[in-house]
């Protein structure tokens, strides 16, 4: 895996040129970057940088931690339905 921060706009401004005098249609695998660039927009940073693996893998473990550390908190189980 390559590690560091890329931009999202040199990647885009990329895939536009590569496809800019090619066949759009089926199997292109133009559709496949039009929905790449559709997720990237929602994961970029303030900066226009896609954010690393690491950041979101960081961000998952803290949510279990909180998870863990608040289950205490949560009632008995229940059971409902056949014995």
């Amino acid at each position: 895996m390559i590690k560091g921060r890329f931009l999202f706009k040199k990647y885009k401004n990329s895939a536009e040129k590569y496809f800019e005098n090619r066949d759009k249609g089926r199997g292109s695998g133009y559709k496949q970057f039009k929905r790449w660039e559709y997720m990237a927009l929602r994961m970029m940073d303030e900066n226009g940088y896609l954010r690393p693996d690491s950041e979101y893998i960081e961000e998952w473990k803290k949510l279990n931690r909180t998870i863990n550390e608040n289950s205490h908190d949560l009632p008995d189980k229940v059971i409902i339905g056949l014995n």
